[in-house]
């Protein structure tokens, strides 16, 4: 069963809040009006999301950045978080202080204060997760529901780069330009928030793929899409 249906099966019947909204979205909304806030939460495991030969300072800054993305793809900008931290028994104390460095510095420069969390030892590899909120303007979150007949859609960055970069690592390249978009995530500026809340009849992060992010946006509006490919900008397609 994919990961979508055993949700949609096990654990949509759970969230009846109207914030949930029925667990189709990125974020959820836990208050509305002028103050509109929501929330978002992102693991990272070891040997799924990251290599154990990545440096921790590249984990912690990936950790954050996957969290604010989905934050700004709504039209928010992000607030304060909580992390959950499994440090694999063992493994030396100097990388936990170059992970806390980088994670500090990553928040401080999306202005996100931490306000606590839960850490444990594992057993194997190392577990991450965050939790993050965001603060929306008077609109709300853009939900990914709202698309219209007629609509553009829009990318930001290169797609395809972060794949690039991974297997270039597995294919024993880590000087490929590429490993760098798979370590570090690069975002648009905070500032796309308000181009979001602006313009945007319908949003989401692009993190399980363009086509399929797509077709799950366009479900969600009750509408189909059409993606021009040679438009797309593909990351390593010749100029």
């Amino acid at each position: 069963m994919a990961e979508r249906a055993w949700i949609a099966k096990y654990f949509a019947p759970a969230a009846v809040s109207p914030g949930a909204a029925g667990l189709l979205d990125d974020v959820a909304e836990l208050a509305t009006g002028s103050d509109a806030r929501i929330v978002t939460t992102d693991a990272l495991i070891e040997a799924v999301h990251f290599l154990r030969s990545d440096p921790p300072e590249t984990v912690a800054r990936k950790l954050v950045r996957v969290n604010v993305s989905d934050i700004l793809a709504k039209g928010a900008r992000p607030s304060e978080a909580l992390l959950t931290l499994a440090w694999p028994q063992g493994r030396d104390e100097a990388e936990l202080a170059r992970f806390a460095e980088a994670l500090t510095d990553e928040l401080e420069h999306w202005n996100i204060q931490l306000l606590g969390g839960d850490t444990t030892s594992s057993p194997g590899g190392l577990f991450l997760s965050l939790t993050l909120t965001g603060v929306c303007g008077a609109r709300g979150p853009v939900r990914r529901a709202g698309a219209r007949e007629g609509d553009d859609l829009w990318v930001t960055g290169e797609i395809g780069a972060a794949c690039l970069g991974f297997r270039a690592l597995q294919a024993g390249r880590p000087t490929d330009p590429f490993v760098k978009a798979y370590r570090e995530p690069r975002l648009p500026f905070a500032a796309v928030a308000e181009l979001v809340t602006d313009h945007a009849t319908a949003a989401m992060d692009v993190s399980d793929g363009l086509l399929g992010d797509a077709r799950m946006l366009a479900a969600a509006s009750g509408r189909g899409v059409t993606i021009d490919l040679d438009a797309v900008p593909f990351a390593g397609r010749p100029a």
